[in-house]
């Protein structure tokens, strides 16, 4: 049984395993804030370009509501059908843009997260509608900095909208109130300079906001060394269910002849000519290490280099490895976790040479 100290503590990365099971509930590092921001801004430019063609079209609908309904007896029929054709006018209008919009909002939450889709977020939770927790979560550390964060961005957007009102070349609108041209222009600098630069302001502290929000995720999804040993367990299996299988597998070994044995290996590692050992890395089979199948010294290296080369086993030279493994290991167990490096660095280059025959050869 672990400490409870180690169950509360999380200090350990969370493995792919469980990212991968959050991200089946739901549960993605994602800012709500930089979808809608890069919206906005895409929404803005889309409006300001296509602003002529859509005050022209809003111009003929009420040229056509004033010439072909009679205003003079003004009912609750004529209503209905004035407000349903200028809705469905301006919503002809307005669907490139909408549909641009949701686009884009579609695409920036993809690139945050990937494509992914999950109905957990969904389903019922009564603890979100519980006011207990709502209040735990409001007065936690977390809703405080949420709360703070939100206080420091409203402060930055009104700092940036007050610069804008406040510049004077702005403020020159009044000073020609007698001008309607003047002002309307102006008014239009004024109100696309504000929408702008709080947008683009908006934007890096969405950006900000993302990072802010990936970063908590990931330490949300730590683990403690407790929930990492039973992932661990639950992934490679039982370790008794294991030792029962590489019984069976050791008595396998010993039931086969030494040269089905040498056949089957993937390396035979040399000293050179004192000692061999035949290494078979097999993970598919419930090892997660390489095992040692056959060792062997002076004749019986012999022999093992022997039948290695009639069965084409790369043989591989690494003289203080040979002996380490030797030693240290015994036939038909993994070997020793201090000895992990060096044979892996072995494996890579038998596997790098059978990768490049079989690319020669087209299998």
């Amino acid at each position: 049984m672990p400490p409870d100290n180690d169950k509360q503590s999380k200090t350990e990365r969370a493995s792919s395993y469980k990212l991968r099971r959050s991200r089946e509930q739901g549960q993605v590092a994602k800012s709500q804030d930089l979808s809608a921001t890069v919206t906005f801004i895409v929404t803005c430019v889309m409006i300001a370009v296509y602003a002529p063609k859509i005050f022209n079209e809003l111009n003929l609908v009420f040229k056509q509501i004033f010439f072909d309904y009679d205003l003079n007896n003004f009912n609750d029929v004529v209503f209905q059908r004035i407000t349903t054709f200028f809705f469905r006018e301006l919503a002809v209008t307005m669907i490139p843009i909408c549909s641009v919009a949701w686009l884009i909002a579609f695409v920036v939450s993809t690139a945050q997260v990937g494509f992914h889709f999950s109905t957990k977020p969904l389903e019922p939770n009564f603890d979100k509608i519980n006011p207990i927790k709502g209040f735990e979560r409001l007065f936690s550390l977390r809703g405080v900095i949420n709360t703070t964060l939100s206080v420091v961005k409203m402060v930055i957007i009104a700092a940036v909208a007050c610069s804008v009102v406040m510049n004077p070349n702005n403020s020159m609108v009044l000073m020609h109130l007698g001008d309607l041209n003047f002002i309307i222009k102006k008014s239009a600098d004024i109100i696309w300079e504000l929408t702008m630069k709080t947008s683009f302001t908006l934007l890096a502290l969405s950006i900000i906001d993302y990072s802010y929000q990936k970063w908590q995720y990931l330490e949300d999804q730590k683990m403690t060394k407790h929930e990492v040993k039973e992932e661990h367990k639950e992934q490679e299996g039982n370790p008794t269910v294991k030792s029962k299988i590489r019984s069976i597998q050791r008595e396998a070994a010993r039931k086969r002849g030494l040269k089905e044995i040498i056949k089957d290996a993937d390396v035979i590692v040399t000293n050179p000519f004192h000692i061999a050992v035949a290494i078979k890395y097999d993970r598919e089979h419930g090892t997660t290490a390489p095992l040692v199948v056959a060792k062997g010294a002076r004749l019986l290296a012999l022999r093992i280099r022997e039948m290695a080369k009639e069965a084409n086993v790369e043989i591989i030279v690494n003289i203080p490895l040979a002996r380490a493994l030797y030693k240290q290991c015994k036939v038909g167990y993994e070997i020793s976790p201090e000895l992990y490096v060096a044979v892996a660095e072995v494996l890579a280059i038998v596997f790098r040479k059978r990768d490049k025959k079989r690319k020669r050869f087209g299998l």
